[in-house]
């Protein structure tokens, strides 16, 4: 990796997955999180796969769900399994598991997985992390965009993103934005909409 995150980010990364799923979302300078292609490719570069890749180093378990999966033309992580959620998608598991993705066709069925991995990097829409953050699931936001933005657009990006069904913990005070190459990055902890 060309950029690594300076030893803040990398604690408060640390730190994040001790505590949370961490979910990964990259914003383009428009505030969208997919492009014309319903990828993020479109709306990325190379630093944000950069972070991703430092994302999935430190993870234990990436999950996503089967239109992510499909949108983004997923393989096998170098560094950890992959866990698909789709009741649309299959394949064939070759024995070697650790080399492709592990499907469940539902998020009921491998919720004891999540439960045991540890480090869960989530990289899939607002769903998904809805439906976690109801089975009582902890959510940071690993946040990266071409600037920094506003705590309003915060508050807004988050409130379309997850329909209104997870908000900001404000408790936990102001958001710091770190650089990364040519993204802005900021860990954003969610709480439950009451």
């Amino acid at each position: 990796m060309k950029n690594l995150p300076d030893d803040k980010l990398a604690a408060l990364v640390a730190e994040s997955f001790d505590s949370a799923l961490v979910h990964s979302i990259a914003l383009d300078s428009a505030g969208n999180y997919y492009g014309e292609d319903q990828s993020s490719k479109s709306i990325s570069d190379a630093s944000d796969n950069e972070w991703l890749m430092f994302l999935r180093s430190k993870a234990d378990l990436i999950v996503t769900s089967g239109k992510t999966f499909r949108a983004e033309s997923y393989r096998q992580s170098r560094f950890c399994p992959i866990v698909v959620i789709s009741r649309t998608v299959s394949q064939t598991i070759d024995s070697d598991t650790s080399r492709f993705p592990i499907f469940f066709s539902t998020l009921e069925d491998c919720i004891d997985l999540i439960k045991r991995s540890g480090k869960v990097l989530l990289e899939s829409g607002p769903n998904l992390a809805v439906e976690l953050a109801s089975r009582g699931k902890d959510i940071v936001i690993a946040l990266s965009c071409p600037r920094a933005i506003s705590e309003i657009e915060i508050e807004m990006v988050i409130a379309d993103f997850y329909s209104g069904h997870l908000r900001r913990n404000l408790g936990q005070g102001s958001l710091s934005w770190f650089e990364f190459g040519t993204r802005q990055i900021t860990l954003i902890p969610l709480i439950r909409r009451a």
